[in-house]
C-alpha cells in the first residue's frame, strides 16, 4: 500500500481537532471563532493545526484556511487571521436577511445610567 504525500505529512505533522460548527457555521479553537460553512450548522468539522495554518474540514473536504500565530517559547496562539474560504457544495441551511445577521451580531451600547422607556438614556 502507498500512501499520497500529503496524507503522511498529515498524519506525523499536524494535530487534529473536532468541533461542532454553531448555527452560524463556526468552531471554537483556543478562543478564536473560525468559520466553516453555514450550511454544516450542527455537524462535526475537523480543525487540522500545521506549523502556522489552521485548516477546517468536513468529510475530508476544505472549507478554510487561517494563519495562526504563536506566542514566543509557548504553544498558545496569539493571533488568528487571514481566512482564505475554499468553495463548498453546501448549500445555506436557511437564507438569512441582512437584518437578521446583523441584528444577532450588534453589540448592545452599554449605559450606566438609567434608561427610558424609548431605550435611551433618561434626562437628567
Amino acid at each position: 500500500m502507498r500512501l499520497l504525500p500529503q496524507d503522511l505529512d498529515r498524519t506525523f505533522f499536524a494535530e487534529r481537532f473536532v468541533r461542532v460548527l454553531d448555527a452560524f457555521g463556526y468552531a471554537v479553537w483556543q478562543r478564536w471563532r473560525v468559520y466553516g460553512e453555514e450550511g454544516l450548522a450542527g455537524r462535526e468539522a475537523a480543525l487540522w493545526l500545521r506549523e502556522r495554518t489552521l485548516t477546517v474540514e468536513h468529510s475530508g473536504e476544505p472549507l478554510s484556511r487561517f494563519a495562526v500565530e504563536f506566542s514566543v517559547g509557548t504553544k498558545k496562539p496569539r493571533a488568528v487571521g487571514r481566512p482564505v474560504l475554499f468553495g463548498s457544495a453546501m448549500p445555506p441551511s436557511q437564507p438569512r436577511s441582512v437584518s437578521e445577521s446583523r441584528r444577532r451580531h450588534r453589540r448592545r451600547p452599554h449605559w450606566t445610567g438609567s434608561v427610558g422607556r424609548c431605550g435611551r438614556p433618561a434626562p437628567r
